[in-house]
């Protein structure tokens, strides 16, 4: 499992996650959900086709194939968005097919 920690960020800043996958993946449905663990996350944003960009509320995401890095943007942060989100690409939740970010979001 690889662990990204995004801290150091104020209410109204910009998170940026990268999320790297494996080769033969490009395709498939890359997700970026919340939760503490990640059996039980709510998704906050999915894309299904690699070169494709998703907007869905303050989230946004790319899937750059050619890099194969799943990339997700979190705008205007605010206090609440602090916690702990997945990222990956594949559902079976395999420890190599998944990344923990730990988000925390001060006061300005």
């Amino acid at each position: 499992m690889n662990s990204v920690n995004l801290t150091g960020l104020f209410e109204g800043d910009t998170a940026d996650v990268s999320c790297p996958y494996p080769k033969g993946y490009e395709d498939k449905e890359k997700f970026f959900c919340r939760g503490e663990h990640r059996d039980n996350c709510q998704d906050q944003i999915t894309v299904n086709k690699s070169g494709v960009s998703v907007v869905r509320g303050k989230f946004s995401s790319t899937d750059d194939a050619v890099s194969q890095i799943f990339k997700v943007k979190i705008r205007d942060l605010r206090e609440e968005d602090s916690g702990i989100y997945w990222c990956g690409f594949d559902r079976s939740w395999k420890p190599a097919n998944y990344t923990r970010v730990f988000l925390s979001v001060g006061e300005l």
